[in-house]
């Protein structure tokens, strides 16, 4: 439950944000027309990137049967790092000017969201909803197999 989590277990959260964009940037650090998007675009388009790449690479895995724990995604996360700061790197410089005033609202709106999407569900083990608890379910047994999962053993026998 969010309502027991310390400062250390917030900033492991944040720190598992992070790696999470990792993939997201690596791709968009291959898209050409990047340099002409707004910061906004450019992070909308990393979280969706980054979205995009776990079903595919999950995909991929279970194909050839391979599961991913720590070790591999330490280094999947490296890799992805790596590529990025090293394709962006020329790009890498600091920018002073502040970002237009619609820019500005639109980060406070999704940032004061988000908190309130996050305080709502302080007290709840699981989502509200009707596959909430399923979807919990599977990402539990992705964690636990590193795979995807086929069957839904030891939890149900379906």
């Amino acid at each position: 439950m969010l309502s027991t989590l310390t400062a250390n277990d917030w900033l492991r959260l944040a720190a598992a944000l992070l790696l999470f964009l990792g993939p997201g940037v690596a791709l968009l650090s291959f898209y050409t027309g990047r340099t002409n998007l707004a910061a906004t675009w450019q992070v909308s388009f990393a979280i969706l990137f980054a979205l995009a790449v776990w079903p595919v690479l999950m995909a991929w895995l279970q194909l050839f049967n391979i599961s991913l724990f720590r070790p591999a995604l330490i280094a999947f996360f490296a890799a992805s790092w790596s590529i990025a700061v090293i394709r962006l790197r020329p790009r890498i410089r600091p920018r002073l000017r502040p970002p237009a005033p619609e820019r500005a609202i639109l980060w406070l709106a999704v940032t004061v969201a988000a908190g309130a999407a996050v305080y709502s569900l302080r007290s709840v083990m699981v989502g509200p909803g009707s596959d909430s608890y399923h979807h919990t379910l599977i990402a539990q047994l992705i964690m636990e197999r590193g795979q995807l999962p086929r069957d839904y053993l030891p939890y149900t026998p379906l």
